[in-house]
This record gives C-alpha cells, sequence and structure tokens, in this order.
C-alpha cells in the first residue's frame, strides 16, 4: 500500500536529494536551506526577505534564523530599506558570489546520480513542478472558500 503513495514517492526521492545536497554542500561550509536562499539570489543579487520566504514556500519567520546564519558567515548581508524601516532587503557577498561555480558543480554532481538523462531529468521537474502549480491553486481556493 505505501509504495502505491505518491506522496510517499515524493516525500521519498525528496529526502534521498537532499541527502545527497546536504553531504555535498557541508563540504563547502552551508546547509541545504542555505543553498536555496543563494539559488534565489543568484538570480536576482538582492530580494526583501518576504519574496525569498515565498519563493521557498517558507514562512519568513523560519527563514529569519537561517539569514541570521549566512549573515554570520558572510554569505549575505542584510540591510533596511530607507523607505520603510521594516523591510530587510537580502544581499549576496562577495564570499557567495565565489561559492556559485564550485555549488553548481554540485548541482551537476547530483544531477548525474539520479541516473536520469537530461530529457528525463526535465521532464520529471516539469511534472513536479505542474503538480506543485496545481497543489499551490487548490490551496488558494479552498484559503478563499
Amino acid at each position: 500500500m505505501l509504495d502505491h503513495q505518491l506522496c510517499f514517492a515524493i516525500y521519498s526521492a525528496n529526502n534521498s536529494v537532499v541527502r545527497v545536497y546536504q553531504r555535498e554542500l557541508k563540504k563547502l561550509g552551508i546547509t541545504y536551506t542555505q543553498y536555496l536562499v543563494l539559488l534565489v539570489l543568484w538570480q536576482i543579487h538582492e530580494a526583501p526577505v518576504k519574496y525569498i520566504a515565498n519563493r521557498l514556500k517558507l514562512d519568513p519567520g523560519s527563514l529569519s534564523p537561517v539569514l541570521k546564519r549566512m549573515q554570520n558567515s558572510n554569505l549575505i548581508c542584510k540591510c533596511r530599506k530607507k523607505e520603510d524601516e521594516r523591510s530587510v532587503i537580502v544581499k549576496l557577498t562577495t564570499r557567495s558570489i565565489e561559492l556559485e561555480p564550485a555549488i553548481a558543480k554540485i548541482q551537476e554532481k547530483v544531477s548525474c546520480y539520479t541516473g536520469l538523462s537530461n530529457k528525463e531529468y526535465e521532464s520529471l521537474r516539469n511534472s513536479v513542478m505542474e503538480l506543485l502549480e496545481n497543489l499551490d491553486q487548490q490551496n488558494k481556493l479552498r484559503r478563499v472558500a
């Protein structure tokens, strides 16, 4: 019965992929969640905390300790907007910019570990993203109702 559940297949695959990432990222002194924050910032260079939290589907309160550790490790810097002191902007540091090529190699290694061809990898990722989008839509509809 368990092996027929989509939720278990996704949960188990996620755990396995994250474990591989964690093992490799640990060598660079970063956690998986920190890696995800860096992915957001490498794409747009700086962002409000709320944007990063939304992008990672995390509560801003859950993200705050992660960002604090990243700031203490010189991976990011945080500053308040002059026009709105409540809004905190997160920016990349030189150290985090320099980590990007090493992390790209980790991403490549993890992709290879999956045993999927490039086409299969993209297809699976696209299917999972479509699933996520559909579930997010259902959740939004349920919140409105």
